[in-house]
């Protein structure tokens, strides 16, 4: 017999609601490394594998926070995102450029 409903553990706002997940720390650590180890010479880290691991997570994150908003105001307020992510981001790159 096939189910009517599949249900989804954990619900989506239930996940929402954690602050931090530990799970992509280790994906970051993968990433960096394939990187890393490209820029060594290894032949088999080759075809920017590391990267694409990072724009991967970052789409996840992005998406993440925006859900996460929408679940908590009900709405997705897109100046207010860009605003934070351009504080959280130009001292470092203001820094970088010296």
């Amino acid at each position: 017999m096939i189910p009517n409903k599949v249900v989804a553990e954990p619900a989506i706002s239930t996940a929402l609601r954690e602050s931090h997940l530990p799970g992509l720390d280790a994906l970051r650590v993968v990433a960096v490394s394939i990187v890393m180890l490209y820029h060594f010479g290894l032949e088999w880290a080759r075809g920017g594998y590391g990267v694409v691991v990072f724009f991967v997570l970052s789409g996840f994150l992005i998406t993440w926070l925006l859900l996460r908003e929408l679940e908590r105001t009900g709405s997705i307020d897109i100046a207010d995102f860009y605003r934070w992510r351009h504080c959280a981001y130009f001292p470092p790159r203001t820094c970088t450029r010296f």
